[in-house]
């Protein structure tokens, strides 16, 4: 890509799609219900042997890619071969429903903090949506994280059954994030 990029020229396979990034955040999303899952059951917490996990999407292309595989773009494609690799794992089911933007306020207020050219202020974000002081941010393994790259930006995909979910995850500390108004 980078010739063309340099050229100007770029070609449609060279584009990485809204579809692509859809899908490849519904993965990330997937990974860390897995890993909130396995969590729980360290903690004794969980009980039923494979639960589901519902995963509401607002882009439609990437709702049905988690129904069938995808077969447009090659970044698409090898993102489905992660997925599934995921999937193989039995540790979690997906039923992946679309939902209307109009509806998925939170994601697209969230989705929307860096439009403007200004430092975003989550401070303001978690005083509109108080649901949010109790999440916790998810960090993906870097071999998850590098299988994900490789597969959006190259068109690659490693064998799936070597596919690791791998991350952890973080508390939101509102005082430190961009925006927080001053403690001193």
């Amino acid at each position: 890509m980078g010739e063309a990029y340099r050229s100007g020229r770029l070609a449609k396979e060279d584009l990485i799609t809204i579809n692509d990034l859809e899908f490849f955040i519904l993965i990330l999303m997937y990974c860390a219900a897995v890993c909130r899952l396995r969590e729980l059951r360290e903690g004794g917490q969980t009980t039923r042997e494979q639960p589901i996990v519902k995963n509401w999407v607002d882009n439609m292309v990437a709702e049905s890619w988690t129904h069938k595989a995808c077969r447009s773009s090659a970044a698409s494609k090898a993102l489905s071969i992660i997925f599934a690799g995921c999937m193989m794992s039995g540790e979690l089911g997906i039923n992946a429903a679309w939902i209307s933007t109009d509806l998925n306020t939170l994601a697209d207020r969230i989705s929307r903090l860096l439009d403007k050219n200004t430092t975003p202020n989550f401070h303001l974000l978690f005083q509109e949506f108080p649901q949010l002081k109790c999440c916790r941010r998810f960090v993906p393994g870097p071999e998850l994280l590098s299988a994900l790259y490789s597969a959006l930006l190259r068109q690659q995909a490693p064998d799936p059954t070597s596919i690791k979910i791998t991350g952890h995850f973080v508390p939101v500390v509102i005082s430190s994030l961009p925006g927080a108004p001053s403690t001193t």
